[in-house]
């Protein structure tokens, strides 16, 4: 089921297909704003979401970071906006081609034939991300722009989802979530600049720490950018919460491997921060951090999905935070495409948004309440989500 909530007027919300006019002239396009879309297993909302931003941009440039292209949807979308006279450019990792490689090669061919510069499609480097060099470094983040589209100028989209074109947990198989902002101008200068730093391929394993990768504040939402050598962004996230007034902590993500984010959770949990955590995988290291025992604290709330259900599983990377935060009390949503994972913080390209906003937060909130619902595995029994493999095939999915 669709949750999108325009954070517009209130006249606005009319024009979403509501009350159309009884003439035979067609309706304009729905105005746009501030909207969070997710998607449970067997849904197609946030890759519709997409569609319909790229269906709505008549002119100007669209910019696409994702980890796989391989959505025929996605890609006959971007063609016909390119026919349109839109300039697309699309960047992805190069193990795109490692499955269904013709939809991207066609789509490729497509660009090329359109005979403009400002057209055309990019995979990284083989064997690294765009940026991250290290170890097997993916380019791994999710992102799209539209200079122009349904009536707005400078629309950012920030998703979890993957181009897969399948039902894996990665594509429509999972449970995913995108976020699409407008009116917000310099985060859509910063993404814009990030996807240039993707295009230059300038090697570097400590981009968050550079000038043009460290965190900034564009309004309410602040950006992350990884790889990132020496130290936990989410650990230090974390030590602005505090536990003594009683926040609480949800946690929806794919993949929790971080044993010292796993070691803050528990000691947030232990001194009076809630701390849910609904996941596909965590790793064996981190399952006996989160589930030490001291006294009566036996650790976070724990719940997830056994191996045969992990490709209908969460492939989110979200945590939301609620109550005293930097010294006052908000509700914080973090999305992106970073999971807690070393091979996510420390080598891939990846990036995350803290969004301040409550009614964006609750959203966040009550699909992460969907997600905790419909896993199986209950009682902190997280030594069922071992992951079945360290690094692939899962990684295919990330």
């Amino acid at each position: 089921m669709r949750r999108i909530l325009l954070v517009v007027a209130a006249g606005i919300l009319a024009a979403f297909g509501l009350g159309a006019p009884t003439t035979s002239t067609a309706a304009p396009p729905p105005d746009l704003g501030t909207s969070a879309v997710f998607s449970k297993p067997g849904g197609t909302e946030v890759k519709d979401q997409l569609i319909r931003l790229i269906g709505g941009s008549e002119h100007g440039s669209i910019h696409l970071s994702t980890f796989l292209f391989r959505d025929e949807d996605v890609a006959a979308s971007l063609t016909d906006a390119a026919e349109r006279g839109v300039a697309v450019k699309v960047i992805a990792d190069y193990r795109t081609l490692n499955k269904h490689p013709k939809i991207y090669e066609d789509f490729d061919d497509a660009m090329k034939d359109d005979g403009k510069d400002s057209t055309w499609a990019k995979l990284c480097s083989k064997g690294s991300g765009c940026i991250g060099d290290k170890g097997s470094a993916y380019q791994h983040s999710k992102f799209a722009l539209f200079s122009d589209t349904l009536r707005q100028s400078k629309v950012t989209f920030i998703t979890t989802a993957n181009l897969t074109g399948d039902d894996t947990v990665g594509g429509t198989g999972g449970w995913n979530s995108a976020y699409t902002r407008v009116g917000n101008d310099g985060l859509y200068d910063r993404m814009r600049d990030y996807f240039y730093d993707l295009r230059a391929e300038t090697k570097n394993d400590d981009y968050y720490n550079t000038k043009e990768g460290k965190p900034a504040t564009y309004k309410n939402v602040k950006t992350y950018f990884h790889p990132r050598q020496g130290a936990n962004t989410f650990v230090n996230i974390l030590k602005g919460v505090d536990c003594d007034k009683g926040a609480l902590i949800r946690i929806d993500h794919w993949w929790l491997a971080k044993t010292d984010l796993a070691k803050k959770l528990w000691e947030m949990g232990r001194t009076g921060c809630g701390v849910q955590i609904v996941a596909n995988q965590i790793s064996e290291k981190a399952c006996e951090a989160l589930t030490k025992k001291d006294g009566g604290y036996t650790g976070p709330q724990i719940r997830g999905f056994p191996a045969a259900q992990r490709e209908h599983g969460t492939h989110g990377k979200n945590m939301t935070v609620v109550g005293d935060y930097l010294g006052k009390d908000r509700y914080v949503t973090f999305t992106g495409s970073a999971n807690f994972t070393p091979s996510s913080l420390e080598e891939n390209d990846e990036v995350t948004a803290r969004i301040e906003d409550k009614t964006i937060h609750h959203l966040y909130a009550g699909n992460m309440l969907d997600v905790w619902n419909a896993a199986t595995i209950r009682d902190r029994d997280c030594a069922k989500l071992a992951p079945v493999d360290t690094r692939a095939p899962a990684d295919e999915d990330s």
